[in-house]
């Protein structure tokens, strides 16, 4: 885990040489105040050679999972667990925490390189001794911020070399900040059609397996509605309540690649894909998300399959402040005629970022299908949503 180094101080050697002389010269003169002052530079030197080569040997950092979730300009506290099982103790050390540079650090010394940040911690750690080092962070802005590295360095007591120890790997430990999310105005007109499973009081359809009570029977209700148990205990007939539902799920299509890179506007996108998810949450809407960034799993990009609750607006938070402008991107046509193959979208899709002629040839194909598609327009700070195409002809309708 650690590579550690050993820094000698030149005045050391070259007092540990001066000593050696001086025990010569004294064995040669006989001076027993000579041999004294020798032996014990001798005795000094070679006991901080050791403390350098034996000292942190047997230092730990603990490893586990460890995630500080937090919205732009929240604050928030990431824990670092130490275990020294040596016997020797830390005196004057300096533990660096590399990170990525989205978050600051008041409460201890940083600096900055190369877009990371250097957060540099003093320690002093007694024998078998276990800490724990509460770090107070303020998240700057959306992003990821990893522990990348992890250094200490320590200070001989008395001033005379300094051990190093590195460790590249770095630990689990992560600072999540999500977007803060922006207004993106008319999602309220959006209405809900079809039988489904969200509830809306003046939906014509309603969901045979979800009961809500009973009334008495009258000639024109069906008789697979009669709810038998209830005309058991009334003696008279009921019939069930249905709760009326519709199908009212939302598909968000992200497209974050703009000729050969990332748009632009990038923050602005995942601003408002956050406030969407979070007015379908608060509606319990189910929604699910996909982006046109390449990922390692069965599907060829970013997606998360259909949920809803806070829960999923979790994952999807997550999944937004995990985006950065280095993301290997796919064309976004690509990703939607794999959409068209392989998923089943929900009943109204709703896409943000740019999309050309070509693409809305694939939307196209969804509006025969019967799905209802919409874009998100920036304007002067806020999001709006508008009707896509359905042909050639149609103008854009915004819903405000």
């Amino acid at each position: 885990m650690w590579h550690k180094q050993i820094i000698e101080n030149k005045l050391q050697n070259l007092l540990s040489f001066s000593a050696w002389t001086i025990l010569l010269a004294s064995l040669y003169t006989e001076s027993i105040l000579l041999f004294v002052f020798a032996c014990f530079f001798i005795v000094y030197d070679l006991s901080s050679k050791l403390y350098l080569k034996y000292v942190a040997n047997d230092f730990v950092i603990e490893h586990e999972k460890q995630r500080v979730k937090l919205f732009a300009g929240e604050t928030g506290i990431m824990i670092v667990r130490i275990n020294h099982f040596g016997r020797l103790p830390i005196i004057n050390g300096v533990l660096r925490l590399t990170v990525d540079n989205v978050i600051a650090c008041d409460s201890y010394k940083t600096s900055v390189v190369k877009n990371q940040l250097d957060i540099l911690i003093p320690i002093s750690v007694a024998g078998r001794e276990e800490i724990e080092i509460s770090i107070p962070v303020q998240a700057r802005r959306r992003g990821l911020a990893r522990i990348r590295r992890v250094n200490l360095s320590i200070n001989h007591p008395f001033g005379f070399g300094m051990a190093f120890l590195e460790n590249n790997i770095g630990i689990n430990h992560e600072v999540i900040i999500y977007p803060s999310p922006i207004v993106v105005e008319g999602l309220e007109k959006m209405t809900p059609k079809q039988i489904g499973n969200y509830y809306n009081r003046s939906s014509l359809f309603v969901d045979h397996t979800s009961t809500i009570g009973t009334r008495d029977y009258e000639q024109t209700d069906p008789f697979n509605r009669i709810h038998w148990k209830a005309t058991a205990r009334t003696t008279n007939l009921q019939t069930k309540i249905l709760e009326p539902t519709s199908q009212f799920a939302w598909t968000l299509i992200v497209n974050v690649k703009d000729g050969n890179g990332i748009i632009g506007n990038l923050e602005s996108v995942l601003s408002y894909v956050a406030y969407i998810c979070q007015i379908a949450t608060k509606k319990n809407i189910e929604f699910q998300l996909l982006i046109n960034i390449r990922s390692s799993g069965k599907t060829p990009f970013y997606y998360l399959p259909l949920g809803s609750g806070k829960a999923q607006l979790s994952k999807v938070l997550e999944i937004l402040a995990r985006v950065h402008k280095q993301s290997v991107v796919i064309p976004f046509d690509r990703m939607l005629f794999y959409i068209s193959k392989h998923h089943k979208l929900s009943a109204f899709t709703i896409t943000l970022g740019p999309v050309t002629y070509k693409d809305e040839v694939i939307y196209q194909g969804f509006t025969r299908q019967g799905i209802e598609n919409y874009k998100i327009i920036d304007s002067e700070g806020k999001g709006y949503i508008v009707k896509m195409l359905s042909s050639n002809t149609e103008k854009e309708k915004v819903l405000v």
